[in-house]
């Protein structure tokens, strides 16, 4: 199931300049400290910056905040390419994935329409691009 929800909790967002700061907020916030990275009450936050999509330098960027299993503490990775100007594109500022599907599962967002579906038909699929 998809919810969607427009969130003015963090309404002065510039405090954490969004991406990293924002997601960082939110993980703090929302995940117990308790709680095991790899359960399904943590939280995978996606987040692009509030430039990326427009033609500034180096503003096609996102990041990946979650608890990391490794430490513990709060993880953060940043990431270039398309996903992050396309997910601007398509009118979202955050994906939060929550809780553990039953089986593989992706998300499809297409023309302001978002789904997951079933990943069955291409998991364990090989790689096009084989290890040197």
């Amino acid at each position: 199931m998809v919810t969607f929800q427009k969130s003015h909790k963090y309404g002065k967002c510039q405090e954490f300049f969004r991406a990293r700061g924002l997601g960082t907020k939110i993980l703090y916030d929302e995940v117990d400290p308790k709680v095991d990275a790899l359960s399904p009450k943590n939280k995978l936050i996606f987040a692009p910056g509030p430039l990326t999509g427009t033609f500034g330098p180096s503003v096609g960027r996102y990041n990946v905040v979650t608890k990391g299993p490794l430490t513990g503490a709060i993880a953060a990775s940043n990431s270039g390419g398309s996903f992050g100007p396309e997910m601007k594109f398509a009118g979202y500022d955050m994906l939060i994935v929550e809780g553990k599907a039953k089986k593989p599962v992706y998300l499809w967002i297409n023309d302001g329409q978002v789904e997951i579906r079933d990943a069955g038909k291409i998991w364990a699929k090989k790689c096009l691009i084989q290890p040197i």
